[in-house]
C-alpha cells in the first residue's frame, strides 16, 4: 500500500498520531498528496534536521511550515495542516464518499440515542432484532463510526438525528 494510503487511513480513525512524509524523491512531486492524506510534513529522507523539526511538531499535532523544511517556491497549492483540523476535513470527506445515512439507519440511531433497546427498536419498526442490527451496522459502516455511541456523537453534531 502507498504511503499516502496509510497516511489516509491512519488520519481518518484518529486525530491522536502525528504523520510525517519522508521521501527520496523531489518535495514538490508528492507534497499536495501528503497534505491531502493528512499528514503534518513531508521531508526529504536526507534532510536530517527537518526530520527531526518535523517529528517534535507532528508528535504535538502540530504541521510543519514547508519553508523550513526547503520546499520554497514550489508552487504547491495545499498547505499542511494540524493533526486535528486534517482529521476534521478527512473525517467529513470520507462520510461524503461513503453516502448519506437511509431514513431506517437514521431512525435506528435516533431510537438508540433516546435510549430504546434493540428489542424496542425492532417491535417499533416492526422488523426483526436481526434487521435492526443490520441498520445499526450500516450506519456504522456509513459513518466511519467506531461504536454505536460514536455514530451517534456523529448524527448529533452533522443535525442528523
Amino acid at each position: 500500500m502507498p504511503g499516502s494510503e496509510v497516511c489516509r487511513a491512519i488520519r481518518t480513525k484518529t486525530p491522536e498520531v502525528g504523520l510525517v512524509g519522508v521521501t527520496s524523491y523531489a518535495l514538490a512531486s508528492f507534497h499536495d498528496e501528503a497534505a491531502r492524506c493528512g499528514a503534518q510534513a513531508l521531508v526529504g529522507k536526507t534532510d536530517l534536521n527537518g526530520i527531526a523539526l518535523a517529528i517534535r511538531n507532528a508528535a504535538q499535532g502540530l504541521s510543519t511550515n514547508e519553508l523550513v523544511l526547503g520546499d520554497e517556491g514550489s508552487g504547491n497549492s495545499l498547505s499542511f495542516m494540524d493533526a486535528a483540523t486534517a482529521y476534521a476535513v478527512l473525517e467529513d470527506t470520507s462520510y461524503a464518499h461513503r453516502g448519506a445515512l437511509s431514513g431506517k439507519e437514521r431512525d435506528t440511531l435516533r431510537m438508540y440515542a433516546d435510549g430504546s433497546t434493540t428489542k424496542e427498536i425492532a417491535e417499533r419498526l416492526g422488523i426483526s432484532v436481526a434487521t435492526v442490527a443490520t441498520f445499526e451496522r450500516r450506519a456504522l459502516a456509513k459513518l466511519g463510526a467506531r461504536s454505536r455511541a460514536h455514530a451517534i456523537s456523529i448524527c448529533v453534531k452533522r443535525h442528523e438525528i
